[in-house]
């Protein structure tokens, strides 16, 4: 109550906050006008002394909820619908104040001259009449009055702007996602223009962008598609304004089924279906309700985008780093087991008996594990293109490598090669 008044702009609000503002204000005595086109604005728009919603762009249920409705979703209308209210209540007051006027005057002419004359000037239906008569044309009059500009000039109105900013290192998360081969896509409920703008903001739309044809689509639009449309223009969608949670779930399946790897963040209940169908569901730790963290994979603790980055660079390390082992078993194992063999085969014992290749194995499996589990995640895993869905963990090149290390370590230390210091011995491979 004490800092309500100073308060200009209200960042990273909720529904809620919004009520609350309304309601503060009203407890100090301020008529309230609120603007809102979605379901959640609903609470806020009926508490104020005047909602008003949109008409292109607003829900139903912000619909029923305001007082009046903006059919060209123009925030200036605003102000015309101010210069026309304050134009109606001053011509209320001039009406009360002319018909005050003829009425009363009126009476006291009929009531003097009954007192002094003995009689009155007007009868009764002279005096319905002429009440009639000004009363149709004072109505009419005021009625078609038009709103003089004075009217602004006065008792200065305070506006309250409610805006959720882009949060400081998203931009710079978006862009380093982008150059890492990653398609961000925006759902949200929010309309085009608000959609498009905090698209831009964010870098999700580069300049232009926004005129693309497909690039810009809403939620009503993209369910109304048949699948063959769906599946033919989703891959050009970068945001889906006005959306609901059966578009946002659309959407994943319809990227799944083209053989896309989808990740899916999502704070609400509502996000749960998708969340779930998604390869890898991101949930909000502070802002995410339970339903939405039991339905993901993992749960970013600060509610930050920017941790998104940092969840792709870990993963592609992980990933990076299996590949490293997996190479790393097989050169050595394959490598161990075929000296074994040969060996066996050629001079019909083994240089290394069952027990020395678990020891070995066991040192070689440790070491190479901790080396590989400790290593950081390097700034070129993000300049490389994603890996696909069907692509296999171990590559051609990783098998080529495996089958010049195999060689190289088989076949070197077989070579017999004669030394000074074993003379009078057999040929013996080199370790």
């Amino acid at each position: 109550m004490e800092k309500v008044d100073k308060i200009c702009v209200l960042a990273r609000s909720s529904p809620l906050d919004k009520l609350l503002m309304v309601k503060c204000l009203k407890q100090k005595g301020h008529v309230v006008a609120v603007t809102g086109d979605g379901t959640n604005d609903a609470p806020a728009l009926k508490e104020a002394d005047i909602g008003l919603s949109m008409g292109i762009q607003g829900t139903e249920v912000a619909k029923e909820s305001s007082d009046i409705v903006i059919l060209d979703d123009n925030f200036a209308s605003v102000a015309t619908v101010l210069r026309w209210g304050r134009c109606v209540y001053n011509n209320i007051q001039k009406f009360i104040q002319f018909q005050l006027t003829v009425n009363v005057a009126a009476l006291v002419i009929n009531f003097v001259a009954a007192v002094s004359a003995g009689e009155v000037p007007l009868t009764a239906v002279q005096l319905l009449w002429v009440t009639l008569i000004m009363n149709t044309l004072g109505a009419l009059a005021l009625a078609t009055e038009q709103p003089a500009q004075e009217l602004m000039e006065k008792n200065p109105v305070g506006l309250v702007g409610i805006k959720d900013p882009c949060r400081p290192g998203v931009k710079k998360a978006v862009d380093d996602c982008q150059r890492a081969g990653v398609n961000i896509k925006m759902i949200t409920g929010d309309n085009v223009f608000t959609a498009r703008a905090i698209a831009i903001e964010c870098g999700i739309l580069k300049p232009g962008a926004e005129n693309i044809i497909g690039a810009v689509v809403e939620g009503e639009e993209f369910r109304n598609y048949s699948q063959e449309q769906r599946m033919e223009k989703v891959d050009k969608i970068c945001v889906l304004a006005r959306s609901s949670p059966l578009d946002k779930l659309l959407m994943v399946k319809c990227l799944k089924q083209k053989g896309h790897v989808v990740a899916v963040t999502g704070d609400g209940t509502n996000d749960a279906p998708a969340l779930k169908e998604a390869d890898i569901g991101l949930s909000m730790g502070i802002q995410g309700t339970e339903v939405a963290k039991e339905s993901s994979d993992i749960v970013i603790l600060d509610d930050n985008f920017a941790s998104v980055a940092t969840v792709l660079r870990w993963g592609r390390c992980v990933y990076n780093n299996i590949q490293k082992f997996i190479q790393f078993q097989l050169t050595v194992n394959v490598a161990a087991l075929v000296i074994n063999f040969v060996a066996a085969v050629s001079a019909g014992e083994v240089p290394l008996t069952a027990v020395q290749l678990l020891w070995v194995t066991l040192i070689m499996n440790t070491l190479g594990a901790l080396a590989l589990a400790t290593e950081q995640p390097a700034q070129e895993l993000m300049e490389k293109n994603p890996v696909g869905r069907t692509e296999t963990l171990i590559t051609n090149i990783i098998q080529s490598q495996n089958e010049k290390y195999v060689g190289m370590h088989t076949f070197v230390p077989e070579m017999k090669m004669k030394s000074p210091c074993l003379e009078g011995s057999k040929n013996a491979i080199l370790p």
